[in-house]
């Protein structure tokens, strides 16, 4: 979904979407494969596949910004 928000021009959204799942990982110290409705991580804690897609969210963001540095 955030990849998607920035690929449509929606960027100032996928940041305040982005923020609190990459402080959630910091906050717990890696990533896993679900959380629970308390917010609790769940499941595996090798889980690798959300590591990917933020990952590439986090890209998208950093290339949006790199395009844009001159319209600030």
């Amino acid at each position: 979904m955030i990849q998607q928000l920035v690929k449509q021009g929606y960027v100032a959204q996928a940041y305040l979407e982005l923020k609190p799942m990459v402080e959630r990982v910091h906050r717990v110290g890696g990533f896993y494969e679900w959380w629970s409705l308390d917010n609790q991580p769940r499941g595996s804690s090798g889980y690798r596949g959300s590591a990917g897609v933020l990952g590439r969210a986090i890209e998208l963001l950093q290339e949006w910004a790199e395009q844009n540095r001159e319209n600030r």
